[in-house]
């Protein structure tokens, strides 16, 4: 049987998602403690990079799923990694070739020009060269943004809300640094064109932002839903954000 888990933590305290052997990592600590219950992990939607926060990761299981799988593995697993949700899903199901959309959000405080924050934003929808928002990894550097859009989620704090069928390495913290870097009055939103035609100096790249203020907040499936399946507050939602000396602060007690 395969099942697919909905996933949330804080990832301060981790080497990034993926499974390394001499430091701590989420996938690790998701493995310790489904051995325990005969349970092997056999993929997930993303790669998070050390430091970096979801809301919404997707891993996928092979086994014998009970109804109070959930639960048992929350007992088993560190507070600032939870299960939020479970769902069966077809024996070829692969919780990243599948999605149909991931949705990041990069926790960008306050900024001295939100409107040209926004402008920057909205430049970057659309099927682009991403090059210049990117650490190469050999991959087609043309991505189809489809929302890209800066929010007030408390008053004079922003965050900056990125959609899209898939991203490249670091893209998301690079396309907040260059938004960020137009709210500072560093950068002018029409840069947005110039950087994605491929007429920048390499040293003229946006910055890649702290890992610490990104979250993965959403994967979208065409027939898996796992969205929260009881009626208890949301794990991780925009009020459990807060920024204190530029750092990324959760109510879970991390530091990012």
């Amino acid at each position: 049987m395969l099942a697919a888990l909905r996933v949330a933590y804080d990832g301060t305290n981790y080497h990034g998602f993926q499974y390394q052997p001499d430091v701590p990592t989420v996938e690790g600590e998701l493995r310790r403690a489904l051995s325990d219950l005969k349970l092997e992990l056999v993929g997930y939607a993303s790669r998070t990079d050390a430091g970096a926060h979801a809301r919404y990761q997707v891993v996928t299981v092979r086994g014998e799923i009970e109804r109070a799988v959930p639960g048992a593995l929350n007992a088993r697993l560190p507070e600032d990694i939870r299960v939020v949700a479970t769902a069966r899903v077809p024996s070829g199901f692969d919780p990243r070739r599948d999605a149909v959309a991931k949705e990041y959000r990069y926790f960008l405080g306050p900024l001295d020009r939100p409107e040209e924050a926004r402008e920057a934003a909205e430049r970057l929808v659309g099927e682009h060269d991403f090059s210049a928002f990117r650490r190469e990894d050999g991959r087609d550097p043309r991505v189809r943004v489809e929302e890209c859009e800066v929010v007030e989620w408390v008053p004079g704090r922003y965050v900056l809300r990125v959609r899209a069928e898939r991203f490249l390495w670091e893209m998301v913290r690079r396309m907040a640094g260059f938004v960020w870097e137009v709210g500072r009055g560093d950068r002018e939103p029409e840069d947005a064109d110039r950087l994605l035609s491929g007429d920048y100096r390499p040293d003229e790249k946006p910055r890649c932002m702290p890992a610490g203020g990104l979250v993965l907040w959403k994967v979208e499936y065409r027939n898996v839903n796992l969205d929260r399946l009881d009626e208890e507050e949301d794990w991780f939602s925009s009020e459990d954000v807060i920024l204190h000396g530029g750092k990324l602060l959760l109510r879970t007690g991390g530091e990012g």
